[in-house]
């Protein structure tokens, strides 16, 4: 059996070379935990939003708003059954 290296995980994964604070694209992803697909389902191929997904689109188009110190500017985004990408 394997060993879980992010279990213990005590430092930081940000690349020590970069300054995150410099303006830049950065590409996000949220997940659910244990990979539920709270944000709806796919059958036959074509995906199905529902009401927390809907939530969540809402709250994701209100960043730019909400933080407005912090220069945001949405692109395009991807919602499937457990992550926003």
């Amino acid at each position: 059996m394997g060993t879980n290296i992010w279990k213990y995980r005590t430092g930081s994964i940000r690349a020590s070379f970069w300054d995150y604070r410099w303006n830049a694209a950065y590409f996000l992803t949220f997940n659910t935990t244990h990979h539920v697909p709270y944000f709806g389902e796919i059958p036959n191929g074509i995906m199905c939003l529902n009401e927390i997904e809907s939530i969540a689109h809402r709250e994701w188009l209100k960043r730019p708003i909400t933080r407005p110190n912090m220069n945001i500017q949405l692109e395009a985004f991807v919602v499937v059954p457990n992550n926003i990408q």
